[in-house]
């Protein structure tokens, strides 16, 4: 009884955040959809530390747990809308690309893998982030989440092929993504890191074929599309996780069914209320440092309900005040 209103409270929440101001207003300009796309990181950040608490128990929040792969897949895919509307309306965007945007990255990476090292050092748990001076190097490549890595990897490759090239760069992109995507997966390597990637080159597509893009969704053509997307990317939970097609394609293609139908919602409707935009203000932060407290969680023999809780609160707690460090560091960056 208890987990039915523990997890029927959760449920709540999320819907309260998700419909409370909601605002009913069809607009097609892409600068707007941008910041509407913007404005929601907040819940798809949340949904993310909820998901990883949740996903190996059986309760009714468990399908949370499977909707992470399109709320990673949502960053991806508003970080490239993003770079290539910057990219696009900007002069010069590419100059300094480097220091504001990777470095930056290479800054969070860092200063999360710190963080979770000072708390290792107090806690009676094998957090896996520490174990030596010596292992400091080794263990910032292999123990910093996959996200960080994998966002670096494309904004590396987001320059070198926008500075380099001036015709079908999401194709170039999309097409290097899906090989080595495959290849990951042949090579055994965990399925974040495949799972929700081709986001990012579709992210790029639909920022350079906007409006072309949107009078095809809102077809008869479109709808049909995206209902057969959507049955496609089901399928892939039909099939076992040796399959490439399930693992890696269908996955994608699950991700992407889930962006089309945001996408549908977010040109009618305006998602933006006091929750949201605090959430939001601090879902790199909540993103970031929730796994040194998930792993400190899997180590008691607490259930989700309790687990939940405990990385909820620490994790807001650690954004609030290393959203201000962040930025100072941010700030001496580009000073």
């Amino acid at each position: 009884m208890y987990n039915l209103i523990f997890s029927a409270s959760v449920i709540l929440i999320l819907a309260i955040l998700l419909f409370a101001g909601l605002k009913q207003d069809k607009n097609g300009e892409k600068a707007i959809i941008l910041q509407r796309f913007n404005n929601i990181r907040g819940f798809f950040a949340l949904e993310i530390i909820i998901g990883h608490v949740i996903r190996y128990d059986k309760s009714i929040l468990y399908p949370l747990g499977k909707f992470m792969i399109i709320s990673v897949a949502f960053f991806f895919f508003v970080s490239a809308f993003g770079l290539s509307y910057s990219f696009r309306t900007k002069d010069n965007y590419l100059k300094g690309f480097i220091k504001k945007k990777c470095c930056y990255l290479m800054l969070l990476i860092v200063v999360a893998y710190c963080l979770n090292v000072f708390i290792s050092l107090f806690v009676p748990v094998n957090t896996g982030y520490y174990a030596g001076i010596q292992s400091i190097i080794p263990l910032l490549f292999s123990k910093t989440n996959w996200y960080l890595w994998a966002l670096l990897f494309f904004y590396f490759l987001f320059y070198i092929i926008f500075r380099f090239t001036q015709k079908h760069r999401w194709l170039y992109f999309f097409l290097i993504v899906s090989v080595l995507t495959a290849l990951l997966f042949k090579a055994g390597w965990p399925e974040g890191w495949y799972a929700s990637s081709f986001a990012f080159p579709f992210g790029l597509f639909y920022e350079e074929y906007y409006e072309k893009c949107n009078d095809f969704l809102y077809s008869k053509k479109g709808y049909g599309l995206t209902l057969l997307l959507v049955c496609l990317g089901l399928s892939s939970q039909l099939l076992d996780t040796n399959s490439l097609v399930g693992m890696v394609y269908l996955r994608n293609i699950m991700c992407i069914a889930g962006l089309l139908i945001l996408i549908y919602v977010l040109h009618i409707f305006e998602i933006n209320n006091r929750g949201m935009r605090m959430l939001t203000k601090y879902s790199t932060e909540l993103y970031l440092f929730q796994f040194i407290y998930l792993r400190i969680s899997e180590a008691t023999p607490w259930d989700y309900k309790l687990r939940m809780i405990f990385v909820i609160t620490l994790t807001a707690v650690t954004a609030f005040f290393m959203y201000r460090v962040i930025n100072k560091a941010r700030a001496c960056m580009h000073t």
